[in-house]
């Protein structure tokens, strides 16, 4: 059985696993959403850090404090420095990776549903 999906519903919702949600605080959480939505099929984020902490509204320090939290939990990895344009030049930034997190996402429940039963 073959099924395609040309609904182009990424355009309208983002799935985030409630993993996220749990573990992460209110910046690292909410950029890891911005950064899920912009991601490319290849899981690849091509958007500057600037434009990240502008879209955030924080600041250098919370962004890399962010940031760290979201490599340190494995949800995300740092790819190669690309070139990107922008309306009036072309810069050299980071890019961002999302990984995929869905299995740990489904120990986290599991660990939930363990410490449920214990009591």
């Amino acid at each position: 059985m073959l099924i395609e999906d040309r609904s182009n519903d990424h355009a309208y919702f983002t799935m985030v696993p409630n993993v996220v949600i749990d573990k992460a605080k209110k910046d690292p959480r909410s950029l890891y959403i911005k950064m899920k939505r912009l991601a490319r099929k290849n899981g690849e984020v091509n958007r500057g850090d600037r434009y990240l902490m502008k879209a955030e509204g924080i600041g250098r320090k919370g962004f890399e404090k962010s940031i760290k939290f979201l490599i340190d939990q494995g949800w995300i990895i740092r790819g190669e420095k690309k070139k990107i344009k922008s309306r009036l030049s072309t810069q050299l930034t980071n890019t961002y990776i999302i990984t995929d997190i869905w299995l740990k996402n489904a120990e986290h429940f599991s660990e939930k549903k363990e410490d449920k039963n214990s009591l």
